[in-house]
């Protein structure tokens, strides 16, 4: 696609009226798995170009981000028997309005973080059995400074397996100490790499000049703060429009880069991290779908079903990105897609913001693996990064607002009215872990 065709069907997309459709497909790269401030280890659902855009439930949806997840130690048919000797136990606390501390996180094991607001500079590590692994404490130099309105943590950005966390600059292992720090770029379009040692990302070529559309160069950052440039692809058009990377992929050399413009992904391609070729590139245009959602080894891409009427709207489908084939068409009762188990085996989905929609599904027969049964709508959501299992966040809007921290008040520490979310583990088989409590996002 070259720029004057971008440009074209950009500016026809901004003057036909559409430019601000609702939809279940807002998740043109964060998730991947927080509070006003889009947080990735999580895959939010909001685009990281135009999350501010979106309001209500959608925003809320979008600002959830889980932490790094996954358990490499534990194998699902294992998650009984194979766990660590003993459980994290809780260091008293001399009040109830402190968080336990399950002291270190230890290595060798994968896990989730969550925030327990009484405590929201700590995060406390959960591993894929559902039990307490530990707590990061994070460093007071990381925090942000107290005032009007200033988030209690920093931005984060969790690795997949939970060893490496991202705070814009400085990246911390899982109790704190610094690992490297990668810096001088934008966290809204970065995402971890499958290895837990780089980021992947893009930027624009050069500044905007007012004359059209900007190239975007997808990039590589390591912890030793080495940038690779990989390729140019896509574009960047303002606020409204860019190219973000949905999947990277060290282990198999392979990224996934999309394009698009307000929440519709107009483009998506292959891209080789290795020679830097274009193996695949699908022009979607600008009626649909409204969004691609890849798997984290690259391998598969859903496309969600198509807007305006076109052809296919009312089936996703899952294209195999070797062949460039699709690979299943989803039935139209299936929900739209957030993210695939590791094995590339399930999917999870909501069906817009509906309770019962929220569900596991197997995507090549659309059989129905584990349905939500409750009030709660999708808040968050993480695959783990070995198996099937996916942490999924349920709530209903329940606000937190930290004490003494009131509507305009100067040097308010928190986000007032931030959600309480409820967790669990779904794990390939249909059976749920829930977790204890409720939880900021972290």
């Amino acid at each position: 696609m070259t720029e004057q065709d971008f440009e074209s069907r950009l500016r026809s997309y901004l003057t036909d009226g559409d430019a601000a459709r609702p939809g279940p497909g807002l998740e043109r790269r964060l998730l991947k798995i927080g509070a006003a401030d889009r947080q990735h280890t999580w895959r939010s659902l909001v685009p990281a170009r135009s999350w501010w855009l979106v309001a209500g439930t959608a925003a809320a949806i979008a600002l959830v981000t889980f932490a790094a997840v996954g358990l490499n130690a534990y194998q699902l048919a294992n998650r009984k028997g194979n766990e660590p000797a003993g459980h994290a136990t809780p260091t008293p606390t001399s009040s109830p309005s402190v968080a336990p501390d399950y002291g270190q996180v230890p290595a060798g094991i994968d896990v989730f973080y969550l925030v327990d607001p009484r405590s929201p500079t700590w995060l406390q590590a959960y591993d894929w059995n559902g039990h307490p692994a530990g707590t990061l404490k994070l460093p007071a130099a990381v925090l942000p400074s107290p005032g009007a309105y200033q988030p209690p943590r920093p931005h984060l950005i969790f690795s997949s397996d939970g060893s490496a966390i991202w705070t814009g600059d400085t990246v911390l292992d899982r109790n704190g100490r610094v690992i490297g720090h990668i810096g001088g770029t934008d966290q809204q379009n970065q995402v971890w790499a499958d290895d837990s040692r780089h980021l992947c990302g893009t930027a624009p070529a050069h500044p905007f000049d007012g004359s059209g559309p900007v190239p975007e160069l997808l990039q590589v950052f390591g912890l030793d703060g080495v940038v690779r440039t990989v390729t140019t692809v896509g574009y960047a058009a303002g606020p409204q429009a860019g190219t973000d990377v949905q999947a990277c992929s060290i282990r198999n050399s392979r990224a996934v880069v999309t394009a698009g413009v307000d929440v519709v992904t107009t483009d998506w391609w292959l891209v080789s991290l290795v020679d830097a070729k274009i193996l695949f590139h699908r022009p979607l245009g600008t009626g649909g779908p409204n969004a691609v959602v890849a798997s984290s080894d690259a391998r598969f891409v859903f496309e969600e079903p198509g807007a305006n009427g076109s052809a296919t709207s009312g089936y996703g489908s899952v294209r195999d990105t070797a062949t460039g084939q699709v690979a299943a068409r989803m039935d139209p009762s299936s929900p739209w897609v957030r993210a695939f188990s590791a094995d590339d085996t399930l999917v999870l989905g909501d069906a817009g913001g509906e309770p019962s929609g929220i569900q596991v599904v197997a995507w090549r027969s659309s059989r129905v693996v584990w349905q939500h049964q409750g009030p709660e709508i999708l808040r968050a959501f993480q695959a783990r990064p070995t198996g099937q299992d996916f942490l999924v966040g349920l709530g209903q809007g329940e606000q937190l607002s930290p004490p003494g921290c009131t509507q305009g008040q100067p040097g308010c520490v928190g986000y007032p009215g931030s959600p309480l979310i409820k967790f669990v583990i779904v794990h390939g088989d249909g059976s749920v872990t829930p977790i204890p409590g409720k939880f900021e996002t972290a």
